[in-house]
């Protein structure tokens, strides 16, 4: 079906359609929820911390685009780890509820699923910015290469080896002040 957009004007030519491209935000997005899926079918629960801790040095001036990309990765991840295992027939709700009541909560699977989320949003967004703040850590130490060299050279005045040496007396016995 056409668009009154898509037909050419009269006397105009149709200009070929441009193809889509994927989207520069959803390669690192699937990465990471594959890293998440991968790491907690294998009961790592951490990784999502170690996912932002190596998205962390590629926010430099991109902190906009990749924190929201760990946010989506490390709660996508855990959320479809928790949705195949539910369909898989493993009894996530029955162990929420009892994990709220050990916690002294009100026996929701909801509320606990929710924290359970948050707990992998929050290890991801920790991992970006330790992550961040290790590479600004690491550029901020000056390498030797960085540092100015000592002037040499005639620039420099060096006493002559036969001109004598003048010394200021630094203490009060020096002085002659005893």
């Amino acid at each position: 079906m056409t668009t009154p957009r898509s037909l050419p004007a009269s006397g105009e030519t149709a200009t070929p359609p441009v193809p889509r491209r994927v989207p520069r935000f959803l390669v690192p997005v699937a990465a990471t929820a594959l890293t998440a899926v991968l790491t907690a079918v294998t009961d790592l629960w951490f990784l999502p911390f170690v996912a932002g801790l190596v998205l962390g040095p590629l926010a430099r001036g991109r902190a906009q685009a990749v924190v929201p990309v760990t946010a989506m990765a490390a709660v996508g991840g855990w959320a479809l780890v928790l949705l195949w295992r539910a369909w898989s027939g493993e009894p996530i709700g029955g162990a929420a509820q009892v994990t709220a009541a050990l916690a002294g909560l009100p026996p929701s699977a909801l509320l606990i699923i929710v924290v359970t989320l948050l707990s992998a949003l929050l290890q991801g967004l920790c991992g970006v910015w330790l992550g961040r703040s290790l590479t600004s850590l690491i550029r901020a130490v000056p390498r030797e290469d960085r540092r100015p060299d000592l002037p040499s050279g005639p620039a420099v005045s060096q006493p002559a080896s036969n001109a004598p040496v003048h010394r200021t007396p630094s203490s009060p016995t020096e002085q002659g002040l005893s």
